[in-house]
């Protein structure tokens, strides 16, 4: 069953873009996005961890296959795997099951703007069949929290346990990670916010991530003087619920962040807001946070920071902000608001 069509996804270059940083940007400006299909399993074993155990080749092509863990067992191990299960009565019977799950998926960034997406394309006549997990999924706060906001139930399989599906609803990826069907993005935005109605953007925030234990910007103490003299907030996403992340970042106007987790809150924000990116200089590779401001019509800035340790790792590395270019840029971001 196709739930979406296929799409282009053509993006606008950022607001500041600077000379002879063309490369940084120019290969996401224009992305085809797959469509997004769904395909039914009847009848399947999964285990406590979410892997599916069978002792033949499923039905579920390769973009479904790449998205879910299946363990092929020979059929004499299957038929004894399961006489263990029914002696042990470990098994759990269920009707159907929307099927979610898959490697990576558990980070705030990928759970919001990948699988919850992908929930929201199967539409309302699904909502009756439950969200799948693995019950260490529920160390992941904002999960369950997501779930509650939007409608739907969610279904943990005890690690100890395995359940039989009779029917299982998979969604396919649709995109690699950082790159969106720009309808179905803005549907999510609108999924979580559509209580927040009437509320101008007004507030500036900063988000600091110095409780992570990587990314960190080291100059940030010289760095908070200057945004707070601008109207600037320090927040810490870590301690907030997601309904209070959904309630401030929809009145916030200008976002600024070092790249992580919590500017995948730019979701939440409002047509037309802006978002300053403290990114890694250099780096042309991450541009999740680009292309999704695009996709949500948010004006898009960004300024490179200087690794601590040279050619570190990006993904870990902590950064220093040039202060004299950071009030450059918010000039520019106060010229456009």
């Amino acid at each position: 069953m196709k739930l979406a069509e296929g799409v282009k996804s053509i993006r606008l270059s950022p607001v500041n873009l600077k000379a002879g940083d063309e490369y940084l940007f120019q290969h996401e400006y224009s992305k085809n996005i797959a469509s997004i299909e769904m395909l039914t399993q009847k009848n399947l074993l999964v285990s406590g961890y979410g892997i599916i155990l069978s002792h033949t080749n499923t039905k579920l092509s390769e973009r479904f296959t790449r998205a879910v863990t299946i363990k092929y067992l020979k059929r004499l191990n299957y038929c004894w795997l399961w006489v263990k299960i029914l002696l042990s009565g470990k098994l759990d019977v269920f009707n159907s099951a929307l099927f979610v799950i898959e490697p990576g998926n558990s980070g705030y960034f990928h759970w919001v703007t990948e699988t919850v997406p992908r929930l929201l394309a199967s539409g309302e006549r699904f909502k009756a069949s439950s969200v799948l997990l693995p019950v260490h999924y529920k160390a992941y706060r904002y999960m369950q929290e997501s779930l509650v906001l939007l409608g739907f139930n969610t279904l943990y399989i005890p690690e100890e346990r395995f359940a039989l599906i009779k029917a299982n609803y998979f969604i396919t990826p649709f995109a690699t990670a950082g790159n969106y069907n720009d309808e179905i993005i803005n549907k999510t935005r609108v999924a979580f916010t559509h209580g927040q109605l009437n509320k101008q953007p007004h507030r500036l925030i900063y988000i600091s991530r110095t409780k992570s234990d990587k990314r960190k910007i080291t100059n940030e103490e010289e760095l908070l003087p200057i945004l707070h003299s601008y109207g600037f907030e320090t927040v810490y996403c870590e301690t907030l619920t997601l309904k209070e992340q959904v309630e401030l970042f929809f009145e916030t106007k200008v976002l600024i962040g070092n790249h992580g987790a919590g500017l995948t809150n730019m979701l939440f924000m409002q047509k037309k807001t802006a978002v300053l990116e403290l990114r890694y200089a250099g780096d042309a590779n991450n541009n999740c946070y680009f292309s999704l401001a695009s996709a949500l019509s948010i004006h898009y800035f960004y300024q490179s920071c200087k690794p601590i340790t040279k050619n570190e790792n990006p993904h870990q590395a902590n950064v220093i902000v040039d202060l004299e270019t950071l009030s450059d840029n918010l000039q520019l971001i106060a010229a456009d608001s």
